[in-house]
């Protein structure tokens, strides 16, 4: 993420969504790069310092940022942030019996990705809790923000919250999400789009570590989607997959 920030991705207009809005009312450009900065006025989440994770936080998830945010960054990396249906379809919240026992909840702040036990079904680390995750789901002009955090109950890991577009607390982190197209002879006929937080079937195969089918409802239907979560380190740069699923797409 600080690539991005070092990158001048804060003052890059055409990363950004061309109209900003707050409390339901439109920003100005120049509005909006005065909200969107560190403790120290700099260009960065709002838990950075100077334009920089806090020392000793490199390795750590994003946190503080907007969904806006979270946007342009996906845009800088030429990723998405996931939809709502494709979190679930990760996730699968109806294994939280044996997910949530795992997860960072109740804690006192989040931990490197994988440093958890936290598994889906899928293979994907870390989706019940230690940050809150941004998701490209939009209802009554706010966006998602899935799986809990360090700082809530385990019981909120299969809720949907949704929060204003421009909300930074300390503990709403992201996950992106990287499309293949499949061969055309392999995409399926339309379908009508189910309801967005709704948990569909996927085949067999798992997310970070591998990579499912999106279902249908997924801005590329029946394509192969990875979902991965930024770090604030700047090395690394375009993501890498460990065994302990790290990502650090820079």
């Amino acid at each position: 993420y600080k690539a991005f920030v070092d990158a001048g991705g804060y003052a890059n207009r055409a990363l950004w969504d061309s109209t900003i809005v707050q409390d339901g009312k439109p920003l100005a450009w120049e509005d909006t790069r005065k909200l969107l900065v560190d403790r120290t006025g700099q260009p960065g989440p709002a838990s950075w310092e100077g334009g920089a994770p806090p020392t000793g936080t490199d390795e750590l998830p994003v946190v503080g940022g907007s969904w806006y945010e979270a946007r342009a960054y996906a845009r800088f990396v030429h990723k998405e942030l996931p939809t709502v249906l494709e979190w679930n379809a990760a996730a699968i919240p109806e294994a939280a019996r044996w997910v949530v026992p795992q997860g960072r909840y109740d804690a006192t702040g989040p931990v490197r990705g994988g440093d958890t036990r936290s598994v889906s079904p899928r293979g994907v680390y870390d989706m019940a809790g230690n940050v809150k995750e941004w998701c490209s789901t939009e209802t009554n002009h706010r966006r998602f923000l899935v799986g809990g955090a360090w700082k809530a109950a385990r019981d909120i890991f299969a809720d949907y919250d949704a929060k204003g577009p421009v909300a930074r607390a300390p503990r709403y982190g992201l996950r992106l999400a990287e499309y293949t197209p499949p061969p055309a002879a392999a995409v399926p006929p339309p379908t009508p789009v189910p309801d967005p937080v709704a948990t569909q079937p996927v085949p067999p195969g798992h997310l970070i570590r591998g990579t499912v089918t999106t279902p249908a409802g997924s801005p590329v239907v029946g394509a192969i989607v990875t979902l991965l979560e930024p770090t604030g380190s700047r090395a690394g740069a375009g993501g890498s997959t460990t065994s302990s699923s790290r990502q650090n797409p820079g």
